[in-house]
């Protein structure tokens, strides 16, 4: 799976590529990261902070994995795409947000032992 959610340590989400503030140009954002890393094996990104509400977590979210979706669809490198949390409830969210939109079957949902 090229698009990976990874609980690691605060060292690991501060070496990690800023989160993009402005919603309006996520897509353009992680599609220029992304492609400056053209001639990388992987990259790290980093997560989103908790939100107040769950459903504006959830909503970004989907944002930024549609465009870095969408990006490695086209595209071979970087060979792996790792979105760096430091809480297990935001790395939960991810990953669920993933298996609802992009996982079309048991095999290919991201490893996660909250879905059976």
């Amino acid at each position: 799976m090229r698009l990976q959610v990874y609980l690691g340590s605060q060292d690991e989400y501060d070496a990690a590529v800023d989160l993009y503030q402005e919603e309006s140009s996520l897509r353009e954002y992680y599609t220029r990261i992304l492609s400056e890393a053209r001639d990388s094996d992987s990259i790290d990104l980093k997560s989103i902070p908790l939100q107040r509400k769950p459903s504006e977590a959830f909503r970004l979210m989907g944002l930024i994995e549609d465009a870095i979706v969408a990006y490695l669809r086209d595209h071979n490198r970087p060979q792996t795409v790792r979105i760096v949390c430091t809480d297990e409830d935001i790395a939960r969210m991810y990953k669920v947000v993933y298996n609802f939109r992009y996982a079309d079957s048991k095999a290919n949902r991201m490893d996660d032992d909250h879905w059976d």
